[in-house]
């Protein structure tokens, strides 16, 4: 089910009209690297790599609807939801953050 959040969090970043080429690059390689790094997570924390995959999705639609207020609260509750795997998964918590920190600073 991680799959399919993160695939759909792809088509959008693919079809957003309002994000540059080179950013669109930039975020489908940071969420391969979701992929990865929710993919080890999910053996051991089926349920928590489950919400980060869908908050990863809820993100990158939120970017593309231009509503700066619902995308500043998702990309919190993205954040929060990968800081107790910081010291076991830290790629994860890389990976999140980048992608977060790409997203806020597109300035939607």
């Amino acid at each position: 089910m991680s799959d399919e959040h993160l695939h759909r969090a792809e088509s959008v970043v693919r079809r957003a009209e309002n994000i540059s080429g080179d950013k669109k690059v930039e975020l489908l390689g940071l969420l391969s690297r979701l992929k990865s790094a929710i993919g080890l997570v999910s053996k051991t924390h089926a349920e928590d790599a489950q919400s980060v995959a869908r908050l990863a999705e809820a993100s990158a639609r939120e970017a593309t609807h231009k509503r700066p207020n619902q995308l500043e609260k998702v990309l919190h509750e993205l954040k929060q939801s990968v800081d107790k795997f910081e010291a076991s998964h830290p790629d994860l918590v890389i990976a999140v953050n980048e992608f977060a920190t790409i997203l806020a600073e597109m300035g939607i």
